[in-house]
């Protein structure tokens, strides 16, 4: 099967930190939890975890998580029907295998399986691929293995900001060729609170094997990511808030109709807002509470499904 060759022709990056850590993560012992659900040094973990760090997350992606479990051994990445697209492992389809953040189940409100391509990797700081059964700890959704994304502790004060252009060499679509990615993270602490906000927006124009036909093999995509983040001490409790925004849009055409101009194209259209907040007294106890708005209008261009989900949990 011929695959789609995603080349950048064109980087410009920039980043500011205002301040920044003075020792290297290498010459650190590497921490991981998925394992046991409890922090432990990655050489004494009892059960085989595979890190992806930082630095190779940067270099496999800059925009969504997707792009870096798809080249990960062992890990199988399929297109949806949907055109999003969903994990498989151990032979387990994504019904079966759990996607985390920070240990917290992510919510796909439209189907079990997360779309990994609504998972923005700006802000994170490693992952962690157990395979194979871990109900014992996760229950049946984790029969094919477990995949936690460990996000950033945002510290102090800190800028980054980065843009990356790029062109489907043979195989892009007439009209607007060029992919748009770009990213800003800043912090600040402002008395006893810390702040956090990263945005992020990709603009794809999608690619065609074969520029003669209706048919498109990967259609236009343009979605935005917001991340905000909020946390203090107060008597010995950690109060955090984490907030995500997601407006994702996708066009790609699929068939035409006999005798006339009609193109029927897969349309796709999202807002989702999610509010995580969390207290907690370290190995004393903690209260995780989630708040998710999911506004979805999808299907083919002659039959679109308007899907409006609310949901709260504690």
């Amino acid at each position: 099967m011929k695959r789609a060759r995603f080349d950048p022709f064109f980087v410009v990056a920039a980043s500011l930190p205002l301040s920044f850590p003075v020792l290297a993560e290498d010459a650190l012992e590497r921490v991981v939890v998925t394992g046991t659900r409890t922090p432990k040094l990655l050489a004494s973990s009892p059960v085989k975890i595979d890190v992806v760090d930082k630095a190779e997350i940067a270099r496999l992606s800059k925009g969504t998580l997707r792009q870096v479990l798809e080249v990960m051994p062992g890990v199988v990445v399929r297109r949806s029907q949907k055109d999003g697209y969903n994990v498989q492992l151990n032979g387990f389809n994504g019904d079966h295998v759990l996607v985390l953040i920070n240990g917290q189940p992510i919510i796909s409100p439209t189907g079990s399986s997360v779309d990994l391509d609504q998972i923005s990797v700006a802000n994170i700081k490693q992952i962690e691929i157990v395979r194979g059964a871990a109900s014992v700890l996760y229950g049946s959704s984790a029969m094919g293995g477990v995949i936690n994304i460990i996000t950033e502790k945002v510290e102090g004060a800190q800028f980054s900001a980065d843009y990356e252009a790029s062109y489907f060499t043979d195989d892009a679509i007439e009209g607007d060729e060029i992919g748009h990615t770009s990213r800003i993270t800043a912090a600040k602490a402002i008395s006893d609170w810390q702040l956090g906000i990263t945005a992020q927006n990709i603009i794809n124009p999608g690619f065609d094997y074969d520029g003669e036909t209706t048919s498109q093999d990967g259609g236009a995509v343009d979605k935005s990511f917001v991340q905000m983040s909020l946390s203090t001490l107060i008597n010995s409790v950690s109060v955090q808030y984490k907030g995500q925004w997601l407006d994702e849009q996708k066009d790609k055409p699929q068939s035409s109709i006999p005798g006339q101009a009609t193109i029927i194209s897969y349309l796709s259209n999202v807002t989702q807002w999610q509010h995580d907040f969390r207290l907690e007294q370290q190995y004393d106890w903690h209260i995780n509470m989630r708040y998710l708005s999911h506004d979805e209008e999808s299907g083919n261009s002659n039959g679109l499904r308007q899907t409006d989900i609310q949901l709260a949990e504690l």
